[in-house]
């Protein structure tokens, strides 16, 4: 590999943040000159520590440019990049749900034969980067980062993600953003704890962080490093055999290839995650070092981030963690104010699970980060996932709420009330139960009909919770916090009165409080009632 080179994010088809000084890094000897040209545009710096970085001033937008990137010590070394965009850029971080592709998503096909059309008349340019799936950084996965690179809709859209294409879909109808180009940088992995997108120093320093570090540490002095390449070499060669198996499944079903049905072929189900150590995707820090920072500081408007569902084995720290990651984030972005708005978790139960509860824990803590961190935006989606569907198809509901927090928080395009949905305010205990104050129902609620998604089997031994927690799946308790359903509910203008006659007056209350049960009541504006816990 040249000493002289561009970071991997850099590319042909980039998409450059517009209206924001633009960092652009790489490497070279130490005192070369560097200078980067963007159009009419240029800066220059000099290499130190073999790394050198200049800062670009604002652009405003522009299609069909070229980055030369010129050593200004030896003239023959020059790196071009084609076809670069100065235009809108957003970051979509998290797990799989974030990581779901067009090719899996509801309608996929058709969006993405809108998008090629949407593309080739010039009414839209979205472009994606992906940042490679790296668990440890060493000379090979630097080769491979290297054969990485920006993509439009003329390329193969498959493994774009459904929710960060989405979104820039419907941010390129806003008439400010009309001809603008967005790219989406997509730095997701399935699976993932919020633990191993947040630095190793950061987490060390924080009470709530500490608590993975300690886990992870405590659980690698139970194995040797021998032991565990052991293990490694082991899982690898059978990964090798079995994902050969599984190609070979959807090469010979190429119509509606069903997973269960390749794994069945493969003779076993994956050994999803592998065995845990120092090489390990899910070590605390790790994604962070060979993902996140391997694109930061690229110029970005604000990051997108849907995550949560592997944290539901130890939901307590999840509040302290978000706000960890959120700060963790914009550091690294040298931007204290960039907007961070995430998704929280939807309805989800396993077949054969226990509700443990975890999820509402999680969604709880979600609510706390987007009241209490600043410029955030939350996308409630209390109405989507279902019974045993842990990634849900239709990703639609999901960018379209993320869309609607960034026109409001970012693009001043609507207000508050359109783009939330109710969202609890206060409380007030009145006889035989208590009055539910809410943001954003002004105009009242919407009650709709039960949804099948939601049913729990009885079969499988897990107890129906859309009927045990009341009408609506409102809970309510007095001082003793012995919850009861609410047997009484009733809707006013941003308020809901819920009763019970069994008590004289509830202090305390709770709405959907399941991993899995029907969200039925919305706000006018069509969005759900957030789910919430009053003590």
């Amino acid at each position: 590999m040249s000493v002289f080179n561009c970071a991997a994010i850099f590319s042909d088809n980039m998409v450059l943040q517009r209206n924001k000084p633009v960092s652009v890094w790489g490497f070279a000897y130490n005192w070369c000159e560097i200078e980067v040209t963007v159009g009419d545009y240029s800066a220059k710096a000099i290499a130190r520590r073999n790394k050198w970085e200049v800062t670009l001033p604002p652009m405003p937008v522009a299609t069909g440019l070229t980055m030369t990137v010129k050593n200004l010590e030896n003239p023959s070394q020059c790196i071009t990049f084609k076809n670069v965009a100065i235009g809108e850029v957003w970051l979509a971080g998290g797990q799989s749900n974030m990581g779901v592709t067009l090719f899996d998503a509801k309608g996929g096909k058709e969006i993405i034969e809108k998008a090629k059309e949407a593309g080739a008349s010039g009414e839209k340019d979205i472009r994606f980067y992906y940042t490679k799936k790296i668990a440890y950084m060493d000379e090979y996965n630097l080769i491979d980062e290297r054969d990485n690179g920006w993509r439009t809709v003329s390329d193969n859209m498959n493994d774009w993600s459904a929710v960060g294409f989405g979104f820039a879909w419907e941010l390129a109808d806003l008439p400010e953003l009309k001809g603008c180009p967005i790219g989406i940088l997509g730095c997701n992995w399935g699976g993932t704890l919020i633990a191993n997108w947040i630095s190793k120093k950061s987490l060390k320093a924080d009470s709530c962080g500490r608590v993975s570090v300690n886990e992870f540490d405590k659980m690698m002095e139970e194995k040797t490093y021998e032991g565990y390449l052991e293990e490694m070499e082991e899982h690898n060669s059978w990964f090798d055999n079995w994902e050969m198996k599984i190609h070979e499944y959807y090469v010979t079903h190429p119509v509606n290839p069903i997973w269960a049905e390749a794994e069945e072929y493969a003779g076993e189900p994956g050994r999803y995650p592998g065995p845990l150590g120092p090489f390990s995707f899910l070590r605390p820090g790790g994604l962070y070092e060979t993902m996140l920072s391997r694109v930061a500081p690229y110029g970005i408007k604000g990051f997108i981030y849907y995550q949560g569902e592997s944290d539901d084995r130890d939901p307590r720290y999840y509040y302290g963690m978000m706000k960890l990651l959120i700060e963790e984030w914009r550091r690294a972005w040298r931007d204290e104010s960039l907007p961070f708005i995430f998704t929280q978790l939807p309805m989800w139960i396993d077949k054969g699970q226990e509700d443990n509860k975890a999820w509402c824990y999680i969604r709880d803590d979600q609510m706390k980060a987007f009241k209490f961190v600043k410029n955030t935006g939350l996308a409630v989606i209390a109405d989507t996932g279902g019974y045993d569907d842990l990634h849900p198809a239709d990703k639609a509901p999901v960018s379209h709420r993320l869309a609607l927090q960034a026109k409001h928080i970012v693009y001043n395009t609507i207000t508050a009330e359109q783009a939330n949905g109710p969202i609890f305010k206060y409380a007030r205990s009145v006889e035989n139960g208590i009055e539910i104050y809410f943001d954003y129902a002004d105009g009242g609620f919407d009650i709709r009909e039960k949804m099948d998604c939601f049913d729990i089997p009885a079969q499988d031994g897990i107890e129906d919770k859309n009927t045990t927690m009341g009408e609506y799946t409102f809970e309510i308790a007095s001082f003793n916090k012995q919850f009861i359903p609410a047997t009484e509910v009733i809707l006013g203008d941003g308020v809901i009165t819920l009763k019970n006659p069994s008590i004289a007056t509830a202090e305390y209350a709770r709405y959907l409080f399941s991993n899995c049960c029907d969200a039925r009541i919305f706000g006018k504006n069509g969005l759900p009632v957030a789910p919430f816990m009053i003590g």
